[in-house]
Formats: C-alpha cells, sequence, structure tokens
C-alpha cells in the first residue's frame, strides 16, 4: 500500500507541477479534463457507478454520473484524469471512486491519486498551521468544513484525507463521517451547500461537439453522420439548430454588434 501511495502522490505532484497549480486548489476540474483532451459528459446514469470511460485511437471519453452529489462528481473526474494519462492501455471502464478499500490495485491507485491531486499535502498543511495556532490546537468541524469548502471536496474525501495524513485520529474520523450532518453544519458557517446537492444535469463536452459540426461545416461527415455521432451522446440534432446549409441557425433581428 505504502508504494502506491508514493506512486499516487509523484504522479499527483507532477501534474500538478506540469499545469502550474502549486499547493492550490484545482479550479474548475471538469474544465481542466476538456482541456487535457478528454471529451467530458456529465449525465444521469442509471447504474450506481460513479463513472465510465471509453477509448478509441483518436478520443477519450468520460461520462460523470450527475446523480452524485457535485463533491463526488469533482472526485470522480480526478479519478478519470488518473486513467486517461497513466492507463493508456486500458480501453474503457465503470468505476465506482472514493472508496479505499478497493481490490482492483488500478483503480485504488486512480483513487489516491485523486485524493493527492485535489488535496496537495502541503496546501492543506499550509491552511492547517493557520487554523490552528500552528498545530497547537485540534482541528474542529468549522475547521473540515472550511478545508472540504476550499479544496472543492467531497466531505468523507476531505475526512480520509486528514485521516491519512494523521490530522484526525480514527475515533474523529468515524464521528465526523458517521455523526456530523455536514449540510446542516455548513449553512450554520455561512457556505453554499452546492457540493452536497445531486443536480442531475446534464453537460455536454463542448469540445465534441465543437469537433462534429465543424467536421459536418467542412463537408467531412454527412448529415446523418453527424446526427449519429451526437446520437451516440445522447444529443439530439434538433437541439442545437443546424439547418441543411451547414449553418446555424440565426434569429433574425438579434443584434450580434
Amino acid at each position: 500500500m505504502k508504494s502506491l501511495i508514493a506512486k499516487a502522490k509523484n504522479r499527483a505532484n507532477e501534474v500538478r507541477n506540469r499545469l502550474g497549480l502549486g499547493d492550490e486548489p484545482v479550479p474548475n476540474i471538469f474544465r481542466l479534463l476538456e482541456n487535457q483532451g478528454i471529451y467530458l459528459f456529465r449525465k444521469p446514469l442509471r447504474s450506481n457507478a460513479s463513472a465510465m470511460f471509453m477509448k478509441s485511437p483518436n478520443a477519450h471519453l468520460v461520462i460523470i454520473n450527475s446523480k452524485k452529489t457535485l463533491g463526488h462528481q469533482i472526485f470522480s473526474a480526478a479519478h478519470e484524469l488518473s486513467h486517461f494519462l497513466y492507463d493508456t492501455h486500458i480501453m474503457g471502464g465503470v468505476c465506482t471512486v472514493d472508496k479505499y478499500n478497493q481490490d482492483i490495485e488500478i483503480e485504488k491507485l486512480a483513487d489516491l491519486f485523486a485524493s493527492h491531486f485535489l488535496m496537495p499535502e502541503n496546501g492543506l498543511l499550509n491552511h492547517i498551521l493557520r487554523r490552528t495556532n500552528n498545530g497547537k490546537e485540534n482541528l474542529d468541524v468549522s475547521d473540515i468544513i472550511f478545508l472540504q469548502q476550499h479544496f472543492n471536496v467531497s466531505w468523507s474525501a476531505m475526512l480520509y484525507r486528514l485521516y491519512t495524513l494523521g490530522y484526525i485520529n480514527q475515533t474523529e474520523y468515524e464521528y465526523y463521517k458517521e455523526t456530523v450532518r455536514v449540510k446542516k453544519e455548513a449553512i450554520k458557517y455561512g457556505y453554499s451547500t452546492e457540493l452536497y446537492e445531486k443536480d442531475g444535469q446534464e453537460t455536454y463536452s463542448q469540445h465534441y461537439i465543437e469537433k462534429v459540426i465543424k467536421a459536418y461545416q467542412n463537408d467531412e461527415i454527412s448529415r446523418q453522420k453527424l446526427e449519429e455521432y451526437l446520437n451516440d451522446v445522447g444529443i439530439s440534432l434538433s437541439k442545437l439548430e443546424i439547418d441543411e446549409e451547414n449553418s446555424l441557425y440565426e434569429d433574425e433581428g438579434d443584434d450580434y454588434a
């Protein structure tokens, strides 16, 4: 296990350094995945899976289950980033993330990568020292909620990270996980509850849509093929308002100045 943790930490630090993130929170993990060349979709899945990915020689597609909380979705995205960057031999899979007792090593490694990537140790330490009088005081609920909100992760992910780093003990970990009503506490301290919500929304990869529309507009694919590519990811052609002359509809009277 120690070797897996070290491997995940090295990978996370490597990616963070390459992206210039330092020890700060990831601003928008979903946009980050798209910028890495991943076609990212979020939609409610029928199964309890956190995410799924499919790969071809020219594309890597990820679907995040939006029936999960936003915090869970963010962790899922970081998990999928690990697969994209380091598991290039795998052509696809269904992932249930944030399960630190996973038996499959490659999934456990992706979870550990996500934890280190989203919650870098030095970044956590800086804020912990600031809030605990340089370590002279123990973390309390308000401190942990601050850290969770600051790093934009789920309550369970932050608790487990603090536990493995030794900032809370097992008794505290179990108490905070099983007893604390985090949404109520977050409201009490003036935080948004967005991380705890299950939005169930559908969002589509802008890069994917742009690519297939441009291929159609440049006569590289037929309208039928365009419709097939869009249907493959659950998008209706009529929703995009594409006409037969390969242009987007423009409402009369719109001001584009």
